[in-house]
């Protein structure tokens, strides 16, 4: 595995655990704004960085995960 590869799949995964950690933002002790701000913050952080990961892993990548996902969203309907 390239350095290139290792650095997008750990940007894939930071992403997802930056997105995962939004809901808990209204159970720490801070003000509403506050919390409303870092949540944005949050949410384009982990964005940028999962299509910053994807980028780099590839096309190959990028088409697997759209496969997987729509996959997952036939066996829900």
């Amino acid at each position: 595995m390239t350095t290139r590869n290792l650095f997008g799949y750990s940007l894939v995964v930071v992403s997802f655990v930056v997105w995962g950690a939004i809901p808990a933002l209204p159970f720490l002790d801070i003000p509403l704004t506050e919390a409303a701000v870092a949540a944005t913050a949050m949410l384009v952080t982990s964005y940028a960085m999962f299509y910053l990961g994807i980028f780099l892993l590839g096309r190959q990548v990028w088409d697997k995960a759209k496969a997987l996902w729509r996959a997952i969203l036939r066996k829900r309907a």
